[in-house]
């Protein structure tokens, strides 16, 4: 069976029930692109680099089950970008979706993509969007998070 997800590290903050939830996984990619690749990139032409990923992400979107659609569907706020992560460029794709733990609240989901050779690094932040603490915890974790590249341009 081909790997396609390896979670390495999922954290969470207490008190219970969770207001900011971390998560950084490793996923192969098609081609090799280093992060002087991705950034000359994104220099050369930001907005056809976000028009790429957020086409990507409705193809992904129309292979998915209804139900997971229909989650879809009730997130709010979507938004594409770009943002340097530990030095190295990354595709953002944020949004809003209802939180599961605290009724009538929503939480920020920021995913960062962070192309490092063959593989990318997909770092999932997620916090109670009216938690001005939970947002500066989300905020700290970022700011800490160092990746090496697998290649070098």
């Amino acid at each position: 069976m081909e790997d396609v997800h390896i979670a390495s590290l999922a954290v969470s903050s207490y008190p219970k029930p969770s207001e900011v939830y971390l998560r950084v996984s490793f996923m192969p990619l098609e081609y090799t692109i280093c992060p002087a690749d991705a950034e000359a990139e994104i220099l050369a032409n930001k907005k056809g680099v976000i028009d790429e990923l957020r086409i990507g992400l409705e193809d992904e979107m129309s292979s998915l089950s209804r139900k997971a659609r229909d989650l879809w569907a009730t997130f709010e706020d979507l938004s594409f970008d770009t943002r340097a992560v530990d030095e190295k460029p990354a595709y953002l794709i944020e949004y809003l979706r209802p939180s599961n733990n605290f009724p009538d609240s929503m939480m920020r989901v920021q995913q960062l993509h962070v192309p490092l050779g063959s593989r990318e690094a997909l770092i999932t932040i997620s916090y109670l969007s009216n938690s001005e603490s939970a947002r500066n915890r989300a905020v700290q974790l970022l700011e800490r998070i160092e990746l090496k590249p697998v290649c070098t341009s």
